[in-house]
């Protein structure tokens, strides 16, 4: 059984964070842990297609602006049941599960 791991970042464009965490995902052990990944700004998805090339799942949770990330955030819109045993957040946010 694999343990789930979601990072969270307010956007998916081409940055370095981003091109990291995609990259990332070739030498990552995907026989241990299932990797999720959100993010917040739905016109900014430039790495969406490479991770999801990479079998990784991707959630949008489509906040308008900056100020509706806090007002979306990723309890809200996960799943029960459906939750990460780690998290982690490049948004400045304590993450918990």
């Amino acid at each position: 059984m694999s343990h789930r791991v979601l990072h969270l970042i307010k956007s998916l464009r081409r940055g370095e964070a981003e091109v990291l965490l995609a990259e990332g995902l070739t030498v990552a052990d995907r026989e241990r842990f299932a990797y999720g990944y959100g993010y917040f700004l739905p016109w900014k998805d430039a790495v969406v297609s490479a991770l999801g090339a990479h079998g990784a799942d991707v959630i949008c949770f489509d906040a308008p602006s900056n100020a509706r990330i806090l007002l979306t955030g990723p309890r809200r819109v996960i799943p029960a049941g459906d939750e990460a045993e780690v998290a982690s957040s490049a948004l400045g946010l304590l993450v918990t599960t």
